[in-house]
């Protein structure tokens, strides 16, 4: 086998095993999830809610000692949300765009409270599933 040849295997196996790493890295697992499969969730609580810049940061959510997941649904402006208790700003915290619903899911999010801060006054639809 030339020294060449030698190279091009070489290389071919790095750029195999480069490949191989990539398409695993990048690939969607499926999501673990912490909900039981046989927990059926319920809706504990559904409340509409407003926030704007003259309400300051206000408490969205409750602790909850069993939740399943938060659905939170936002009005015509974004708002910025703050888990297990964190205070939120204009700078600071997990940004909810507007007119979108997300699920928060207790094992990414916990149960803690939900803290909310807008800068533009817009209305809130909060959702609790507990098990």
């Amino acid at each position: 086998m030339t020294n060449t040849l030698k190279y091009q295997l070489a290389a071919f196996s790095i750029v195999a095993l480069a490949a191989v790493f990539v398409l695993y890295f990048t690939t969607p697992k499926q999501a673990s999830g912490n909900v039981l499969s046989y927990a059926v969730p319920r809706v504990a609580t559904s409340s509409p809610s407003s926030a704007g810049p003259g309400s300051g940061v206000q408490q969205l959510v409750a602790t909850s000692s069993n939740c399943v997941n938060r659905v939170i649904s936002t009005g015509a402006q974004g708002v910025m949300l703050s888990f297990n208790g964190l205070v939120p700003t204009g700078s600071y915290g997990h940004w909810q765009g507007a007119s979108t619903t997300v699920s928060y899911e207790n094992g990414d999010f916990g149960c803690g409270a939900i803290n909310v801060y807008a800068a533009a006054s817009t209305s809130l639809n909060v959702t609790v599933l507990n098990q």
